[in-house]
Protein backbone atom coordinates (compact mmCIF):
# COMPACT_ATOMS: atom_id res chain seq x y z
CA UNK A 1 0.00 0.00 0.00
CA UNK A 2 1.55 3.14 -0.88
CA UNK A 3 1.96 6.20 1.70
CA UNK A 4 -0.29 8.81 0.65
CA UNK A 5 -2.93 5.76 0.96
CA UNK A 6 -2.30 4.46 4.38
CA UNK A 7 -2.47 7.94 5.33
CA UNK A 8 -5.66 8.71 3.88
CA UNK A 9 -6.69 5.16 5.60
CA UNK A 10 -5.46 5.87 9.26
CA UNK A 11 -6.77 9.17 8.88
CA UNK A 12 -10.51 7.66 7.99
CA UNK A 13 -9.94 5.17 11.00
CA UNK A 14 -8.87 8.20 13.54
CA UNK A 15 -12.27 10.06 12.11
CA UNK A 16 -14.19 6.69 14.04
CA UNK A 17 -12.52 6.62 17.04
CA UNK A 18 -15.42 7.14 19.75
CA UNK A 19 -17.96 5.79 17.33
CA UNK A 20 -19.41 2.04 17.05
CA UNK A 21 -17.67 0.60 13.97
CA UNK A 22 -18.39 -2.52 11.82
CA UNK A 23 -15.24 -4.11 10.52
CA UNK A 24 -13.76 -7.23 8.56
CA UNK A 25 -10.75 -8.56 8.21
CA UNK A 26 -8.41 -10.10 5.79
CA UNK A 27 -8.90 -13.56 7.54
CA UNK A 28 -12.15 -13.29 7.32
CA UNK A 29 -13.31 -12.04 10.52
CA UNK A 30 -15.90 -9.58 11.62
CA UNK A 31 -16.71 -7.60 14.30
CA UNK A 32 -18.87 -4.59 15.83
CA UNK A 33 -17.93 -2.96 18.70
CA UNK A 34 -16.60 0.76 19.77
CA UNK A 35 -13.65 1.75 18.72
CA UNK A 36 -11.24 3.09 21.38
CA UNK A 37 -8.37 4.18 20.26
CA UNK A 38 -5.50 3.33 17.69
CA UNK A 39 -2.00 3.09 18.53
CA UNK A 40 1.40 4.05 17.35
CA UNK A 41 1.54 0.39 15.71
CA UNK A 42 -1.60 1.18 13.91
CA UNK A 43 -3.25 -1.66 15.98
CA UNK A 44 -7.14 -0.83 16.57
CA UNK A 45 -8.70 -1.46 20.00
CA UNK A 46 -12.24 -2.32 19.65
CA UNK A 47 -14.61 -2.53 22.77
CA UNK A 48 -17.10 -5.34 22.59
CA UNK A 49 -19.24 -5.96 25.26
CA UNK A 50 -17.33 -4.15 27.90
CA UNK A 51 -13.98 -6.24 26.84
CA UNK A 52 -11.07 -5.11 24.32
CA UNK A 53 -9.75 -6.55 21.49
CA UNK A 54 -6.89 -5.38 19.22
CA UNK A 55 -7.23 -5.68 15.50
CA UNK A 56 -4.33 -4.75 13.11
CA UNK A 57 -4.98 -2.00 10.39
CA UNK A 58 -2.91 -3.51 8.00
CA UNK A 59 -5.36 -6.56 8.50
CA UNK A 60 -8.80 -4.37 7.97
CA UNK A 61 -10.43 -5.09 4.88
CA UNK A 62 -13.62 -2.65 5.87
CA UNK A 63 -14.42 -0.51 8.12
CA UNK A 64 -17.28 2.03 8.62
CA UNK A 65 -19.67 3.48 11.27
CA UNK A 66 -22.12 1.15 12.56
CA UNK A 67 -25.58 1.55 13.93
CA UNK A 68 -25.70 2.14 17.35
CA UNK A 69 -28.60 -0.19 17.62
CA UNK A 70 -26.58 -3.12 16.09
CA UNK A 71 -25.47 -5.94 18.33
CA UNK A 72 -21.85 -5.61 19.38
CA UNK A 73 -20.04 -9.01 18.47
CA UNK A 74 -16.68 -10.96 17.08
CA UNK A 75 -17.85 -13.82 14.35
Amino acid sequence: MSLPRQARRRALVLGLVGKKVSLSTSDFHHVVGRLRAVDEGDRLEILVKNKAIHVRLQGVVRIQEADPALAEYIK
